[in-house]
């Protein structure tokens, strides 16, 4: 056999070689979303001023996966990194957290209507389907405090996820969520984790 059919044999048998071994591998690209929950709150009656109010709740929170309203509020396509930098401004350097939003993503959170001042409007931070950790869209106006993640539903670019409402009102017997190893390693293995 000449030596320019060997060499293209052996090349095809390479060639198949791979292409065989590759069958059955499917690489899965992780998927970040942002869901709204359903309202599943709980109604109470005021026998004082005879009416119904939901009770308030502005703690920690982990929601499940049948907590999610059915569709993403915030698409994997709409966040387009997770900022994680240092705040040297304050006395005790801290670490800050936020979402990069594209021009769609940040104008869902500029629309959201009806946010209760009292306790804001859940949410969750999802990672293929499961709930990473729930947090809090917060009115820009409201005088009141959160014990837990929050977020102003105010948007320029990023979306600012707080430690507390002040910060020292978070509830410190909980973990801080916004470091979690899965979440951070998707935003890493998709390009779109921005560390300074």
């Amino acid at each position: 056999m000449a030596p320019i059919i060997k060499f293209s044999l052996l090349i095809g048998l390479l060639c198949t070689t791979i292409c065989l071994s590759g069958q059955g591998t499917t690489i899965k690209i992780p998927k970040i979303e942002i869901y709204l929950l359903k309202n599943l709150s709980k109604v109470y009656f005021d026998q004082l001023n005879n009416n119904y109010f939901n009770q308030p709740s502005n703690n920690y929170f982990l929601p499940t996966a049948e907590q999610l309203s059915e569709n993403a509020f915030i698409s994997d396509d709409e966040i387009t990194g997770y900022k994680i930098y240092q705040d040297t401004l304050q006395e005790k350097p801290r670490k800050l957290y936020s979402f990069i939003l594209s021009k769609s993503g940040q104008q869902k959170i500029n629309n959201l209507k009806n946010i209760p001042l009292c306790c804001g409007e859940k949410f969750a931070v999802v990672l293929n389907g499961k709930p990473v950790f729930g947090a809090y869209f917060w009115h820009l106006v409201s005088s009141f405090g959160c014990n837990w993640l929050t977020a102003f539903a105010c948007c320029d670019e990023e979306l600012y996820l707080m430690k507390g409402l002040p910060e020292s009102y978070f509830d410190e017997t909980k973990q801080d969520p916004r470091n979690d190893k899965a979440l951070i390693e998707a935003f890493k293995s998709t390009g779109r984790l921005k560390e300074k």
